[in-house]
């Protein structure tokens, strides 16, 4: 999908892959888009199968009906709370972006998913963004924490990788090993000419032990648009 307006100074295209662990997962992706920002939610509910889907089901909803207005702290402990309340053993991890994309810049949130990554256009460079936060839902609302709201540039060409532990957990059918977060960042180095949509889920296959019971993968990717996204 190509996201784009000759008015506004960023066109983002946006495309995401999903490898549910059985039938269903408990991965999902939300996003909207006004007529400035680009709102993505990238959650991951514990669990596998029907029932991690159940409760993705019951988590997206939330999400959908508070895009408006963007994320701050007060609105990520409101869900925290709800998934607490809501989810019996279960807690959501979740990667929050907002990019605006009049002023170039992306407000990046991790609640407990692994990093954001950001390749820059001028030299191949991959900038990463931890998570600080706890999974949503974790612990009760006294002793959770919410991840910090984090403001980072953005440059003509920049892209936006972001993904669940799904993808780096992955095990390998030749040594059992995991996928590993320098193998992603190895195939986005040596993939810059390509939508890192194509070069990880080609790299994936390619990796993944179909013996093994794996956990749910997803990846999203924002980006250049003249740059194929599947």
């Amino acid at each position: 999908m190509v996201i784009a307006n000759p008015h506004l100074k960023l066109d983002p295209a946006m495309a995401h892959w999903q490898r549910p662990a059985g039938d269903v997962g408990g991965d999902f992706v939300v996003f909207q888009r006004d007529a400035r920002f680009l709102r993505l939610f990238v959650g991951d509910v514990t669990g596998h199968g029907e029932e991690a889907a159940h409760a993705a089901e019951q988590i997206r909803p939330m999400i959908e009906k508070e895009l408006e207005g963007g994320v701050d702290e007060a609105k990520l402990r409101r869900w925290s709370k709800r998934v607490y309340d809501t989810l019996e053993d279960r807690f959501v991890a979740m990667t929050c972006l907002e990019i605006d994309l009049v002023e170039r810049e992306a407000i990046v949130a991790v609640a407990g998913n692994p990093a954001v990554l950001i390749r820059r256009a001028d030299d191949g460079s991959v900038d990463q963004i931890e998570a600080d936060g706890m999974p949503l839902g974790l612990v009760d609302e006294d002793e959770w924490f919410a991840p910090s709201l984090r403001r980072v540039s953005l440059e003509e060409g920049d892209e936006i990788v972001c993904f669940t532990d799904g993808l780096t957990d992955t095990l390998g059918g030749h040594d059992g090993r995991r996928f590993g977060l320098d193998r992603v960042l190895s195939v986005l180095a040596a993939g810059h000419r390509r939508s890192p949509i194509q070069t990880l889920r080609a790299s994936h296959a390619a990796y993944v032990d179909p013996a093994v019971e794996q956990d749910d993968v997803t990846v999203l990717w924002i980006g250049d648009p003249q740059r194929k996204a599947a």
